[in-house]
């Protein structure tokens, strides 16, 4: 297969979370590589991905059905037992993506995710710079907070992220039809549309 690189330059602070928090201290935090370093998750580097290729297909930048082409069949979100009903009905009709998403991680100068995780794990001192807490609360009409709104949620501070992206080799379409979605993603993660998760997506081809 052949490989790109996708480029997050985080402009804010952001969060891309775990579902999970940390007790009474925090609601939730943001998704941690084994030495504790912050990344998207492939799951989220696809469903942006294919957001922005949704929004250029809409527009005329890529051609009709790319997102079906690349993506493949998308059965929606709803519960589980609605989606195991779906993928039933749809099992003989369904066509798998052709492209695979890794997550996005930092990266060294020679980008090596690697050589990151090995230095993060001896200074574990210095991660802690990467991460801020944000507290939020519900106001009444009166200006008072209201009781049991607080929520505090962890943020990570602007970089940049990578994420490898494989598709067909001997093809360059695909590459081409990523290039047009990244232009189409400005926003990731929780309270995108509150000020949270600014970025540019850039494919590196290199």
């Amino acid at each position: 297969m052949q490989r790109v690189k996708l480029l997050f330059r985080l402009l804010s602070y952001w969060h891309a979370g775990t579902g999970m928090g940390l007790g009474p201290e925090l609601d939730a935090r943001v998704a941690r590589s084994p030495a504790g370093l912050p990344i998207l998750p492939g799951r989220t580097v696809k469903g942006l991905v294919r957001a922005g290729m949704r929004l250029a297909e809409e527009c005329g930048a890529v051609e009709a059905g790319t997102t079906a082409r690349l993506f493949g069949t998308d059965i929606g979100r709803g519960p589980d037992d609605e989606r195991e009903r779906k993928l039933e009905a749809m099992r003989f009709t369904t066509r798998p993506g052709r492209l695979r998403f890794e997550s996005a991680r930092l990266v060294d100068d020679d980008g090596d995710s690697e050589s990151m995780e090995r230095w993060a794990a001896d200074h574990q001192n210095h991660i802690a710079h990467l991460y801020r807490t944000l507290s939020q609360t519900a106001i009444d009409a009166q200006g008072i907070a209201r009781n049991q709104t607080l929520r505090t949620r962890e943020v990570a501070v602007p970089l940049t992220l990578v994420a490898e992206v494989r598709g067909p080799a001997g093809e360059s379409d695909w590459i081409e039809a990523l290039e047009q979605a990244a232009l189409f993603i400005h926003g990731l993660g929780t309270a995108r549309h509150r000020g949270l998760g600014r970025v540019q997506v850039e494919v590196d081809r290199a």
